[in-house]
């Protein structure tokens, strides 16, 4: 059996409700390509493999083939880094439940696939973003997900 080292949690999604965010975000890029704007319950469902997935599946769903997939995407990201947090809410029992798990004394720590995030770590390093006497840390780490993910569940499945 083993036993817990670390508490590592997902924001968008498992913290936090933060589909607001993508909806304003993804407006301005709907407008641009002559499409309806994403409710959300559009976007809950295409949701969760990173901004830019999330930009090709909703192409996909408006059965569009942009000219210029970057420009579109540059647009996105322009406005995302504007709205980022305006829209999003804590979900009910966060605070108390982070506070369960610091209370446990082991490192606990915030994931997220935000391409800003990752932006702001220089060279590939890990940066600390949490205010000095914040009692959850949070830390940007660089990585590739999507490989972290299947190396982590290929050696859940091969038990090693």
């Amino acid at each position: 059996m083993h036993h817990i080292q670390a508490w590592l949690i997902d924001l968008d999604g498992t913290l936090v409700d933060s589909v607001g965010d993508f909806v304003a975000a993804l407006a301005p890029v709907a407008q641009q390509v002559g499409a309806p704007a994403p409710d959300a319950e559009l976007v809950r469902r295409l949701i969760g493999r990173g901004g830019e997935r999330l930009l090709r599946d909703l192409l996909q769903h408006w059965q569009l083939q942009p000219h210029d997939f970057a420009a579109l995407r540059a647009l996105y990201e322009w406005h995302y880094q504007k709205v980022n947090g305006l829209q999003a809410r804590v979900f009910e029992g966060v605070e108390s439940g982070l506070a369960q798990l610091a209370a446990l004394g082991q490192p606990l720590a915030c994931v997220t696939n935000k391409p800003q995030a990752n932006a702001q770590a220089p060279s590939g390093q890990a940066v600390k973003i949490s205010a000095p006497d914040s009692a959850v840390q949070v830390w940007v780490i660089p990585t590739n997900e999507e490989r972290m993910i299947a190396l982590h569940t290929r050696s859940l499945v091969l038990g090693g």
